[in-house]
């Protein structure tokens, strides 16, 4: 069975994820509609750095999808590597 039929791909770890998942929940049925929001679901995307990539309600299009998530992790190494070099620089 592929993720794509998963109702998750990872289970959150740590605290304060209760909230802040009813909290999406609600801007999403602000956004959409309670409808929408409760029958086809929410998705959150998050790179391993922590930082939300895209969220959204009803199907996942993953192929678009992930290549953000590459996008957004390529860019973060790139300014971490910038900013190495610019400290190696400075000192």
């Amino acid at each position: 069975v592929g993720l794509e039929k998963e109702p998750y791909v990872a289970r959150p770890a740590g605290s304060g994820w209760s909230e802040y998942i009813e909290q999406e929940i609600k801007d999403a049925i602000q956004q959409a509609g309670e409808k929408a929001a409760r029958e086809e679901g929410i998705s959150i995307f998050m790179a391993n750095n922590g930082n939300v990539i895209r969220r959204g309600v009803g199907k996942v299009p993953w192929e678009r999808m992930v290549a953000e998530l590459e996008d957004a992790v390529s860019t973060d190494k790139d300014e971490k590597k910038k900013e190495a070099l610019s400290s190696n620089e400075s000192a």
